[in-house]
Order: C-alpha cells, then sequence, then structure tokens
C-alpha cells in the first residue's frame, strides 16, 4: 500500500530534476548568446563584496522576522539556534524543490529543539505569507505606476501579463476564504487550512504581524534593488518601475514546484515579463545568471555558518521546562 506514495514521490523528484535540466540549459544557451563572459566580466570583486554584504544584512533581518513570528506562536527558539536553522535553510534552498524547500529544512530543525512544533511551524508559513504578501503588494504598486505604462514597448504583451497576474493574485488572495473544491488533494486542503489558522492569529496579535508585514516590504524591496543595481552593472538598462512589476511576479513564479531551488524558473518568468519593456530576454537571462551564481554563493555560506553555529547552539541552548 506504501508503494504509490513512494512512486509519486520518486516521480516528482524526476520531474523537478528533469524541469531543472532542461530549463537550466535553454538558459545557460540563452546567455551565450548575449556573450555571459562580457556580461560577468563587467562586475568586479568590489561590488560582488558589496552585494554579499547587502545579501547579508538582509538575511539577518529575514532571521529577526522568522524568530519574531516563531515567538509569536508561542514557540521559544534561542537565537543562536534560530540562526543556526535559518543559515541550514539557505543552504537548503540550492538543493530543494522551489525556494520553499529551505523553510522545510529550517522549520524541522527548529521544531527538534522547540516544545511547541505546531508554533514553528505556523511562525514559518505566516513568515512565507508576509513574504508572498509584500510580493503581491510590490508588484501591484509597480502595475498601478505611471512610469510603468510609460515604459512599455508592446502594450498587448504588457495587457497579457496584467491579466495573468490579476488571475495568480485572485487564486491567491481568495482561495483561503472560500470553500475548498473537492479536486484539490489533501496534502493542499492541509496547507490552505493551515494558512487559513495564521490568519486568524495575525488578526489576534495585529501589531506583531505589521511589524513582520513591514520588514517583509523592505527585505523584499532590498533584494529587488540589488537585483536592478546587478542588471544596471550588466548593461540591461530596463526603467525601476518596469523591474517593480516584473522582479516581484518572477519570483512569485518560481516558488512552483517545478525546479530545484527556483533555478531556471526565475530566469524565464523575469525574461518573459521584461519583454513588453524592450529588454533582451538573452540579457535578462544572463543577468539572472549572475543573480544565481550570488544566491548560490550566499547558500554555500549558509551552510558554513550553520556548521560552525551547531557547536554553539549546543552549548547554549538549555531546553524548556515545561511545567505540570
Amino acid at each position: 500500500m506504501s508503494k504509490a506514495p513512494d512512486n509519486r514521490k520518486w516521480l516528482g523528484a524526476v520531474v523537478r530534476l528533469g524541469g531543472s535540466a532542461v530549463l537550466l540549459t535553454l538558459v545557460v544557451r540563452l546567455a551565450l548568446r548575449e556573450n555571459f563572459a562580457a556580461v560577468t566580466s563587467r562586475i568586479n570583486g568590489r561590488e560582488i563584496a558589496v552585494l554579499l554584504a547587502g545579501f547579508a544584512c538582509v538575511h539577518l533581518g529575514g532571521l529577526c522576522k522568522w524568530r519574531l513570528l516563531v515567538r509569536s506562536a508561542d514557540a521559544g527558539l534561542p537565537f543562536v539556534y534560530a540562526a543556526q536553522c535559518y543559515a541550514a535553510g539557505l543552504f537548503g534552498n540550492i538543493f530543494l524543490p522551489s525556494v520553499i524547500g529551505g523553510d522545510m529544512i529550517s522549520t524541522g530543525m527548529a521544531m527538534r529543539r522547540s516544545s511547541n512544533k505546531m508554533g514553528v511551524v505556523m511562525g514559518t508559513i505566516a513568515n512565507r505569507v508576509l513574504d508572498f504578501s509584500a510580493l503581491i503588494l510590490i508588484t501591484t504598486g509597480g502595475m498601478l505606476h505611471p512610469g510603468t505604462w510609460g515604459l512599455v514597448t508592446h502594450s498587448h504583451l504588457f495587457r497579457s501579463s496584467v491579466a495573468g497576474a490579476a488571475c495568480v493574485f485572485a487564486g491567491a488572495v481568495g482561495s483561503p476564504r472560500r470553500r475548498l473544491p473537492r479536486f484539490i488533494t489533501f496534502r493542499w486542503r492541509r496547507l490552505l487550512v493551515s494558512v487559513r489558522r495564521v490568519g486568524r492569529s495575525m488578526a489576534a496579535k495585529p501589531g506583531v504581524f505589521a511589524l513582520g508585514f513591514a520588514a517583509s516590504l523592505v527585505l523584499q524591496t532590498s533584494f529587488l534593488l540589488m537585483n536592478y543595481w546587478v542588471g544596471t552593472l550588466c548593461g540591461l538598462h530596463v526603467g525601476l518601475a518596469a523591474w517593480l512589476f516584473a522582479w516581484p511576479l518572477a519570483k512569485f513564479i518560481a516558488f512552483l514546484p517545478i525546479s530545484q531551488g527556483g533555478f531556471g524558473t526565475r530566469e524565464f518568468a523575469l525574461a518573459g515579463l521584461l519583454v513588453p519593456f524592450s529588454a533582451k530576454p538573452e540579457l535578462v537571462v544572463a543577468v539572472g545568471l549572475v543573480w544565481d551564481v550570488i544566491l548560490v554563493i550566499t547558500g554555500l555560506l549558509g551552510g558554513v555558518i550553520a556548521l560552525v553555529l551547531s557547536r554553539f547552539s549546543r552549548v547554549r541552548f538549555t531546553p524548556a521546562v515545561v511545567s505540570k
């Protein structure tokens, strides 16, 4: 009886690996058309160091936000061990399906050291829901910004992108509030029910979640501005208003579990969304590869940090005593 689920897991893994291989092959072919070596040569060591420092600051903020939400769900988690879990999640983002794979590692590790396991899960889901909400707000602002429409050169493509984004947002916002259709599997039903619980928790603690949402907005905007800077350094001169629309939506699409770590999916989505603004798809993909290299470096550093912090967390962590 257990062979069918196991077969489905293996099939899903094979599909994701195959999808990643196909997408990355196409990405590399497109990047080579744009002379990828010439694109990367425009970024020097000092600029890479600044980018890595920016990533470190943003992820430190992300760590504090995640721990705040976990603690708001009555799940105690020492800072050192929370940092270890978060850093291990960054490392896992390189190998696991979509960019949610790292959340699974962070949550699993945190559940081993917290007496309130469901609180850890709810805090992690709340963290991701707030990130989704921030991405929706940013891309909606970019969509409605007058400067965005002024940059459009292919209006029919832009209208199609806006219509697709509206459908995605309507499904994301409306599904947790409506009665779930019967064809939705139990796995997804359980996830949407968890999102509903997070929504009720947010209503009970509006101050904490308002702070968390503000942090998500700042952190996601920081990532956007860094990616925009990378694009400018590589010769991709597209207005910031266009990035406000395209980048969050491409990142939203990268959450789909069709590739490992979202690699390939994000690049193609961003290239397609910037086409209405006269951006060369080859150059956009090349910029995406540069960004992926930075993400991989960050993930590897996260693995090293998690390994180093594992020694300190064992010493400083004191298990919570549950009163009888």
